[in-house]
């Protein structure tokens, strides 16, 4: 009867009862539940994630019945059997195999990069694999290791998109917090009842309830347009310096040309020349700017570019792979010192050599840096170096073995360039329409004799012009302002091209003009500034690859007019203009100042604080009722007769004493571990002169230990442990 008293302020270890089982089986059945319908719903083995119950009954049997001593190893013969029949059974085996290429198909299209599959032979019953998994997991799943592991892959599962958050996600949340508070935080009594039991449960469903509601309340697209934010506000802190002048493709908030003299690049070249230095290249344009593709439409191609590449076919190095095929293979050495420019891409020449790409890289548009300072080579020349290895293919073609294996790589990948590089958005397109309505252009000559006109007597050139209008970049730069600078007409002309079928590509980088370069000998320093970044349209030329188009004042020299139209029409392959625009981005421009992403960064910070006031009211209403609850089991031992009080006085001493490193003997421990005794084992009353002994005894250890304890510590026993 004492010690059972003694219990009820937390001094003694508790057993647990069988109300407190069947909330733990409750929490298991959660958690257990809820993780393997995310799973299985996530590997889309073709079962319902209801499924994901059955498992989790399961794992509450178990739990509840190793409460008992005799059940304890249950779960661990479980795992045992599970684990043996999987890695024992080649069908399960390879049902495993299968789920792992599931997971790695998800990857591809998360990461843009190739994930080779696993080889599973033979017939193949991943559902049956996933539930022996999932059993052998989840049996074990009130482990604090097993529990800790399951953790950290929901939240990874989570962190890269794989799993998601939805009911079956807030049941396992619900689960989690409940195998917490029944097995981690065990505040409540040994004789604990079934309504004590259950109100363990009040915390973690106030939470799963507000987060809910929550949820209910997020905009559609909120985690993706957090993500941007996060992505972009992650990349300008990292990889740029506060010189950087080009937006990388951003344009909402796009301003002068503020050029600086800061040093970017510090380069050298075996045989110096005009350089373009290629770091951002725009994909997709959307209306206010240019971004990548997005990983998960670069998935599926995913083989062709595994096929490319080991074949040693790389967009990057195409134009070189072309002068190859043609005989020309006199390269020329190049290092490159990344100063202060965006340290996450490698600026690269055209013609560069195929050394150093990534080989399960889908995609070729932007490169990530090679580090600080980096080697490579490139082969001399310039457009019209390069026109001519177009005429030369398609002369060599059926006759040289190295002039048809290039082609039959680089039509591959012409495929891949022509399903993603005519994007155009419904407001550019109708600009472009309303100024080239007519126009019978149809080779690329003509074509680019026609863009180049325009922006000629059509635009101004003006690097103080800073308004986009708050509509289509495109449209308004070429219907409204007419005015701007390189990433203006860098935009329009690619916008341009790809209207009239020309696939096209927005770049960004830095720009070596001929003139300046001819002022350098060989391997001499030259320092790039920012006064050097700069922006271009690249379009592609078939049978030979990406080559930049100029069409800015300032930059443009005769080199374009010499390269094009020295051909004589040799190269005289007819595009077709599109009728309708090929949007492959649904443009949707915000009415205000604000930005969507700006507003739902806005509902993420209210969410945010709401969960933290939450959490804040929550943690203060628990610590109240905590110590609340101390104090009326320290005034019922004030209150109890001598006999009573004498046990739990000296428990609470112990307890105190459990939580500090203090020599009790000193304040008169063995005597009133003597009176403790008396009390416990005997029938003597106890007199109030042996009462006052052993409050005074636990009021000495409780003065000593706030004096050994550090400010932490004190607050910690105080509104945590609820010791004092």
């Amino acid at each position: 009867m004492k010690k059972e008293s003694s219990i009820k302020i937390n001094i003694l270890k508790k057993e647990k009862s069988v109300a407190e089982l069947l909330a733990e089986a409750l929490a298991v059945f959660a958690a257990a539940g809820g993780f393997s319908a995310m799973l299985i719903k996530a590997f889309s083995v073709g079962i319902n994630p209801a499924f994901g119950l059955l498992i989790g009954v399961a794992a509450a049997i178990c739990v509840f019945f190793s409460g008992k001593k005799t059940g304890k190893f249950a779960p661990l013969a479980v795992s045992a059997i599970c684990i043996a029949a999987v890695f024992a059974i080649p069908v399960l085996r390879n049902g495993l195999l299968v789920l792992g290429n599931n997971l790695l198909e998800f990857l591809t299209a998360a990461t843009g990069r190739i994930h080779l599959p696993f080889e599973a032979s033979g017939e193949s019953l991943p559902v049956v694999s996933l539930f022996f998994l999932l059993v052998a997991i989840c049996v074990l799943i009130k482990n604090p290791v097993v529990l800790a592991f399951v953790g950290t892959l929901a939240a990874a599962g989570l962190l890269i998109g794989f799993l998601s958050t939805d009911i079956w996600f807030l049941l396992f949340l619900f689960g989690i917090a409940g195998i917490v508070f029944n097995v981690f935080l065990p505040f409540f009594g040994r004789k604990t009842t079934a309504k004590s039991a259950v109100s363990v449960f009040a915390i973690p469903v106030a939470c799963v309830l507000i987060c809910a509601v929550l949820i209910s309340f997020v905009p559609a697209g909120f985690g993706e347009n957090v993500r941007s934010f996060a992505e972009k506000t992650v990349h300008s802190v990292v990889f740029d310096s506060k010189t950087n002048a080009m937006p990388e493709g951003d344009f909402e908030n796009l301003g002068t040309f503020d050029k600086n003299d800061a040093p970017a690049l510090e380069i050298t070249m075996e045989k110096p020349q005009k350089l373009y230095l290629k770091g951002f290249v725009g994909e997709v344009y959307n209306g206010y700017g240019w971004e990548e593709i997005e990983n998960k439409d670069l998935a599926k191609y995913a083989k062709d570019f595994y096929i490319l590449h080991q074949n040693g076919f790389f967009g990057q190095s195409a134009v070189s792979s072309a002068l190859e095929a043609t005989g020309k293979q006199e390269y020329s050495a190049m290092s490159i010192k990344n100063l202060s420019a965006c340290s996450k891409r490698a600026y690269l020449p055209y013609a560069v050599s195929n050394a150093g790409f990534n080989n399960f890289e889908i995609g070729d548009a932007n490169t990530n840096s090679f580090g600080k300072s980096y080697e490579t080579s490139c082969i001399p020349g310039g457009l019209s170096e390069w026109y001519k290895a177009q005429v030369d293919l398609s002369e060599k073609q059926g006759a040289d073995a190295m002039a048809d294996e290039h082609l039959a790589n680089e039509q591959l990948y012409r495929e891949f360039v022509k399903a993603n590089y005519l994007g155009i958005t419904e407001e550019a397109y109708a600009a472009i329409d309303r100024i080239f309505a007519g126009s019978e252009a149809a080779t690329a000559t003509e074509i680019i004799s026609e863009i180049l006109l325009y922006l000629e007597k059509g635009v101004t050139y003006d690097e103080d012009f800073s308004s986009n209008g708050g509509t289509d970049f495109a449209a308004f730069f070429l219907e409204k302002s007419a005015r701007g600078y390189s990433v203006h007409y860098a935009t329009a002309a690619t916008l341009m091209l790809r209207y009239f079928g020309i696939p096209a590509r927005y770049a960004e980088g830095y720009f070596l003009p001929a003139k300046e370069a001819a002022e350098y000998e060989s391997g001499e320093t030259i320092i790039l500034t920012e006064n050097h970044v700069h922006a271009w349209a690249e379009y592609y030329l078939e049978g030979v690859g990406w080559i930049p188009f100029e069409v800015t004042p300032r930059y443009m020299d005769d080199e374009l007019e010499k390269a094009a139209f020295s051909t004589n029409g040799k190269s005289s392959k007819r595009y077709e203009q599109s009728e309708l625009p090929e949007t492959n981005v649904e443009q949707d421009r915000p009415k205000d100042d604000i930005t969507e992403t700006e507003k739902d960064y806005t509902v993420l910070i209210a969410v945010s604080v709401s969960v933290f006031a939450l959490a804040v009211v929550a943690a203060i209403v628990y610590v109240i009722v905590m110590r609340k609850k101390l104090k009326k089991a320290l005034l019922a031992i004030d209150n109890a007769d001598n006999k009573t009080a004498v046990p739990l006085r000296f428990g609470y001493a112990e307890k105190l004493l459990e939580n500090a490193d203090i020599d009790a003997k000193s304040f008169g421990y063995d005597e009133a571990f003597v009176i403790n005794r008396e009390a416990l084992f005997s029938e003597h009353a106890i007199s109030d002169e042996q009462r006052k002994t052993i409050d005074e005894y636990a009021e000495k250890i409780l003065v000593e230990c706030k004096n050994k304890w550090s400010l932490w510590e004190k607050l910690k026993n105080r509104f945590v442990k609820f010791i004092y």
